[in-house]
């Protein structure tokens, strides 16, 4: 926990020259299995972040006591039936429904009225012919992002057809629709590892900084590739 505090911090201290609102997104994996998550939100919350968590929600019990400490909740919803989700493996022990996410967005809600709730839906290759656009409506989120899976060492998860085929279908879909390409998030997020280190998708490939906590922010963040103006247009969606 003592250097979970002290990489918080340290990378805090860092942007915070240069920003006046920092947002930290608790992604994964899921996130919802760490541990010590409900420390990791509060503490980041009390040095200065504005605190998000994007969670596949299957354990979303785990977040009530830490709720209030949230500005935004982002929940991965690829597909609603079950043979999909499986292809997909985007579930632990239980296929998620329709009613479990009704239920428990209103539970948030709430617990914290003023909490943003936001759907991602990573468009692949077995998901890119379903219409979501019903469930969407019901939950009436503040953001839907809709990301093209991204192409990994040379396997295409998603091809641009696919991506474009899926976003056609939901084009009148009556919310906040935001669409990122994998060419748009290439390099376009700040991204920081379990083990401390900033890492980037440069080029289909990861690449690794030193660690923070060893050389600090500011050194550590001069050895990722990162394109500021994608980050900029895409801090304005």
């Amino acid at each position: 926990m003592a250097n979970s505090l002290k990489l918080l911090k340290e990378v805090y201290s860092y942007f915070a020259q240069n920003y006046k609102r920092i947002r930290l997104n608790l992604a994964g994996g899921e996130p919802l299995l760490v541990k010590d998550l409900n420390f990791i939100i509060k503490s980041a919350k009390s040095i200065g972040f504005d605190v998000s968590i994007i969670t596949n929600f299957s354990n979303s019990d785990k977040i009530l006591e830490s709720v209030n400490f949230l500005t935004m909740i982002g929940i991965s919803v690829d597909s609603l039936k079950e043979d999909t989700i499986k292809k997909i493996g985007r579930f632990d022990k239980k296929i998620l429904n329709r009613e479990y996410f009704y239920e428990k967005i209103k539970l948030i809600k709430s617990l914290n009225p003023n909490i943003q709730i936001k759907i991602n839906t990573v468009v692949n290759r077995f998901n890119y012919n379903e219409f979501l656009g019903d469930f969407i409506e019901k939950i009436n989120p503040n953001k839907w992002k809709i990301l093209q899976a991204f192409p990994f060492k040379k396997t295409v998860f998603c091809e641009d057809w696919q991506y474009e085929r899926f976003k056609k279908l939901h084009i009148k879909v009556n919310v906040n629709k935001f669409f990122e390409s994998s060419e748009d998030m290439r390099e376009s997020y700040i991204m920081v590892d379990p083990f401390g280190r900033f890492y980037q998708n440069s080029n289909l490939e990861y690449q690794y900084s030193e660690s923070i906590l060893k050389v600090g922010a500011k050194k550590a963040f001069s050895q990722v590739t990162f394109m500021k103006d994608k980050f900029y247009k895409r801090c304005q969606k």
